[in-house]
């Protein structure tokens, strides 16, 4: 299988999100420092990575609020520079208030993620299915845009 046909794979209609960095290693952990000097740990890192500042197909590993707690580097991505997350998923969680919505998205046959936004939109209710674009702020995904499903859309 070649890289493109791997990354093809990965980057699921589903499911899209680039991080750019360098991987650094403190002891035993391995952590991704992005250009904002942010660094997440890696939980899952390819055997032969590159040493130079790289985008990387990844995904997230985040606390039921919506704090990203670790990564995934999955593939080296041909993008340069770090991407808006785009998502489509079923509502599962609403946080107090709709300061956040948990998303179930589903890859097959790759696992299934929760990823978490703040805020969720004010239509969101749990069991429907939206389209969600995010950008990272810090550790968390801040909403940009989102969409409802048509098919859960009320006439």
């Amino acid at each position: 299988m070649t890289r493109v046909e791997k990354f093809n794979k990965m980057d699921s209609k589903n499911y899209h999100y680039v991080l750019r960095g360098t991987v650094k290693k403190d002891g035993e952990i391995f952590y991704l420092e992005i250009p904002d000097k942010t660094q997440f740990k890696i939980k899952q890192l390819p055997a032969n990575y590159p040493s130079e500042e790289s985008s990387w197909l990844t995904t997230l590993n985040m606390t039921s609020d919506g704090k990203i707690i670790s990564i995934n580097l999955e593939e080296i991505s041909d993008e340069v520079t770090e991407s808006a997350m785009t998502m489509t998923g079923r509502v599962t969680v609403l946080g107090r208030k709709m300061s956040f919505a948990q998303l179930k998205v589903s890859r097959p046959p790759l696992k299934t993620l929760r990823i978490s936004v703040h805020p969720a939109h004010k239509d969101m209710k749990t069991g429907q299915t939206w389209s969600v674009t995010a950008v990272r702020q810090g550790d968390i995904l801040v909403t940009k845009q989102c969409k409802i499903m048509e098919k859960d859309r009320k006439e």
